[in-house]
Parts: C-alpha cells; sequence; structure tokens
C-alpha cells in the first residue's frame, strides 16, 4: 500500500534546535534528518525592495536593460513599485494633457470630463496590455506565467511614459509621446 518511511537516525542535540537548519533526505529505507549548525554558516540578509530601489530600477528600463526586468521580478514590494510607475506615468500624461485643456480655456466641466475620460483610457490601455500579453502567453505560447509578473514587468515598462507631460511642448508635444510610446513598446 505505499512506502513506508522510518525515522531512523537524528543528528542533532535538542539545545542546539533552534539555530538549526534541517535538509531532509528520503531514502529507501531510512528517513535522515541532517542538521547544520547556523553559527557557523554565513548569510546575506538584504533589505532591498523594489521601493529602495525604485529610481536605479526606472533608470534600467530607460536603458531598456533585461537585467532590470529580471530584478523587478525578484525584489519585494515590486507589484507596489509598478504600480507606482503606472499611476505616476498616468499623471504626468494627465498634467500634460490637462495643461493644454487649460491653455485653451475649455469649461471646467469638459476640463473635469475630459480628464476623466482620459485617465480611464489609460487604465484600459495599462489593463488591455496586461491581460492580453498574459493570455497571448497562456493560450498560444503555453507557457505559464503568473499574472503578478505580467503586472510587475508592464507596469515598470510604462516608465517612459513618465516624460509624458512633456507633451505641452507646442508643435513637438504630440511627436514626444509618440516617441515615448514607442519606448514604452520596445520595454515591454
Amino acid at each position: 500500500m505505499g512506502n513506508r518511511f522510518y525515522l531512523t537516525e537524528i543528528r542533532c542535540s535538542s539545545q542546539l534546535l533552534a539555530r538549526l537548519l534541517f535538509s531532509i533526505k528520503i531514502d529507501q529505507n531510512n528517513f535522515l534528518v541532517d542538521c547544520i549548525d547556523l553559527s557557523t554558516v554565513n548569510f546575506v540578509m538584504t533589505t532591498d525592495t523594489a521601493i529602495n530601489q525604485f529610481w536605479s530600477l526606472v533608470s534600467g528600463v530607460f536603458r531598456l536593460n533585461t537585467e532590470t526586468f529580471q530584478t523587478i521580478n525578484n525584489l519585494p514590494l515590486s507589484l507596489i513599485a509598478s504600480i507606482l510607475v503606472v499611476l505616476l506615468a498616468g499623471l504626468s500624461q494627465t498634467f500634460g494633457q490637462s495643461v493644454m485643456l487649460f491653455i485653451n480655456r475649455v469649461r471646467p466641466v469638459r476640463f473635469l470630463l475630459s480628464v476623466a475620460i482620459a485617465a480611464v483610457l489609460f487604465v484600459f490601455n495599462y489593463n488591455f496590455w496586461v491581460f492580453s500579453t498574459w493570455l497571448v502567453a497562456e493560450w498560444f505560447f503555453k507557457v505559464s506565467l503568473p499574472l503578478t509578473e505580467v503586472i510587475k514587468t508592464l507596469g515598470f515598462s510604462y516608465a517612459p511614459l513618465l516624460f509624458g507631460f512633456l507633451m505641452v511642448i507646442p508643435y513637438f508635444g504630440m511627436p514626444i509621446l509618440v516617441v515615448l510610446s514607442i519606448w514604452t513598446l520596445l520595454a515591454i
């Protein structure tokens, strides 16, 4: 009815139990627990998070550095940092659009409506990219990607849009926005 494993050997004292790391090995007839004294092992503990390294990660995305994207998916709090990038990019674009609306003396109701619609479209655009990328990877390429990794990667890919406020520059605003969108596409 299945294999039975017996505990045949334990090589550690109970006084060191709080300082020990157990590695379990299962053989045919033995269940071995090897104990290692943690006081003899050097640990490298890091307090780096994606929030602490936010600007270095953003600059890595600007340079289209592939190692940056690997780092993003391994750092703690990277989901929050990626959502922060998307939020700041949306605010930057909204600021650029609102300045243009203000210069054109748009009525307050239309101003608020335009800004709200732009914000909704920005969120829809981001969510569309996330879910379409995830679905294409799952269905067509049969690659199992966690949705959170797609959210993190695409969130930081929106970093070039942090310069979206530059769309306020006369005559060059829209070409700058096109270049930033292409830069974002390259980062994706």
